[in-house]
């Protein structure tokens, strides 16, 4: 997070654009309806700090801090839900977010060595080696699953913080589908190795 981070998240103009880098009218007016919706709503969240991001958006629960890349009140406010949901969630579940990231991180590494090393071992019956990709494939997708659901749940939040819900959905999609593509790696790839592996691949 950039240097003009604030130090608690507020819906104060001057903060707003700040954390946005813009001074667009429109949008610091809307950024700061989100803003008010989700203090109303979830007044623990006056404790997130939140700043502008040099990287990509994020929210680190482990800090509970919010970094915003872009001008957008959408993808701030997907932030914010990340924010309102897990800033006072349970240790449990923040510890299975991040056990699921790590695993599904090195998961992506080693699917597709895995998956081919598999899908070749003429030791092992075509069936027998279609099974374990399809396993593989059941089990990549269990682990990626706690993200893709925590990324839904936010979204939803940012849409019903909004007061164009369709509009916000549509914005944050992008986000959406890289999260999911990211979390889908793995399983993909051992499904399309099970794909390959057909009776003409002995």
């Amino acid at each position: 997070m950039s240097s003009v981070s604030v130090d608690q998240f507020s819906n104060s103009k001057s903060d707003i654009s700040r954390v946005l880098g813009t001074q667009d009218l429109a949008k610091l007016t809307r950024a700061q309806r989100i803003a008010r919706s989700f203090i109303n709503s979830n007044p623990h969240i006056r404790d997130t700090r939140i700043g502008r991001s040099s990287g990509g958006s994020f929210y680190d629960f482990s800090s509970n801090r919010v970094g915003v890349a872009t001008d957008s009140p959408d993808v701030m406010s997907h932030e914010l839900g990340h924010a309102a949901r897990l800033s006072d969630s349970s240790d449990l579940y923040k510890a299975l977010l991040g056990t699921s990231k790590r695993l599904a991180r090195v998961n992506n590494l080693i699917a597709m060595p895995l998956a081919s090393l598999v899908a070749l071992n003429k030791n092992q019956s075509l069936d027998s080696r279609r099974d374990i990709l399809r396993k593989l494939a059941i089990g990549s997708a269990i682990i990626g699953a706690p993200n893709i659901l925590e990324e839904l749940a936010a979204s939803g939040y940012a849409m019903r913080h909004s007061d164009t819900p369709i509009m916000t959905g549509i914005k944050v999609t992008p986000g959406m589908v890289s999260h999911m593509l990211s979390d889908g790696t793995a399983p993909l790839t051992y499904l399309s190795m099970h794909a390959l592996t057909s009776k003409d691949f002995k």
